[in-house]
């Protein structure tokens, strides 16, 4: 019944607020007259926070169906290069207007065993956060352990104190007092997408030197 209830609540509270989206938009445009740079200002401002929490919607919305295994997988032999080298691609210009480097260290192609396009929303998350919290540069590694290979991916941040990484791989996790940024499903997500193929997840971080979060999938 609770999760009924909340994707019901959460697929009608994202139909009302792309109805917000779409008027503020419109009045934001100018086709409903012109505005002055106020105006602009706290337009700007609505609509950043409409993104916000359309995101959240979203990702509240899949991670139910996730776990209610509503979500189908198309699994086949994927390598993980190319989907890292689009991933790269995709992110370069958001990780440039940071004044960061993302480094590809990914070396021979190596296949799995998954669906390319749900280990494309996984790199996404991970780079995202990456990109957010790091410093300077963000290095993609391949790794390898006892059958299975995936992708680590190292920023520079400030770090994690050990206490809180347990946390992080659960909906909406609190570091002290504050939400640890985005929508707060990013790593759960990502980590019921990655079991759900038969793999894990994992993080290591040391504080005030950066963190690395990496999945691992079967081999083929």
């Amino acid at each position: 019944m609770k999760k009924e209830f909340l994707s019901t609540a959460s697929h009608e509270l994202l139909d009302g607020l792309n109805s917000i989206h779409s008027s503020v938009e419109i009045v934001a445009d100018g086709t409903l007259g012109e505005l002055n740079d106020r105006q602009k200002n706290f337009l700007d401002r609505s609509m950043s926070a409409i993104r916000k929490l359309g995101t959240l919607m979203r990702d509240l919305s899949e991670y139910q169906k996730l776990e209610a295994d509503l979500i189908p997988f198309k699994t086949e032999r994927v390598g993980l290069n190319d989907l890292v080298a689009q991933a790269v691609k995709r992110f370069e210009p958001e990780a440039a207007a940071k004044g960061l480097t993302l480094a590809c260290e990914m070396a021979e192609e190596s296949f799995v065993n998954a669906d390319g396009a749900k280990i494309s929303s996984v790199l996404d998350r991970l780079l995202r956060n990456a990109i957010a919290f790091g410093k300077n540069s963000v290095t993609i590694r391949k790794i390898e352990q006892k059958g299975l290979v995936g992708v680590s991916i190292r920023d520079k941040g400030c770090g994690i104190h050990p206490d809180n990484l347990p946390k992080l791989f659960h909906p909406f996790p609190k570091i002290g007092d504050k939400t640890h940024g985005g929508s707060g499903l990013g790593l759960s997500l990502s980590r019921l997408i990655v079991e759900k193929m038969g793999g894990r997840t994992g993080i290591e971080s040391v504080e005030g030197e950066g963190t690395t979060v990496y999945f691992l999938l079967p081999k083929t």
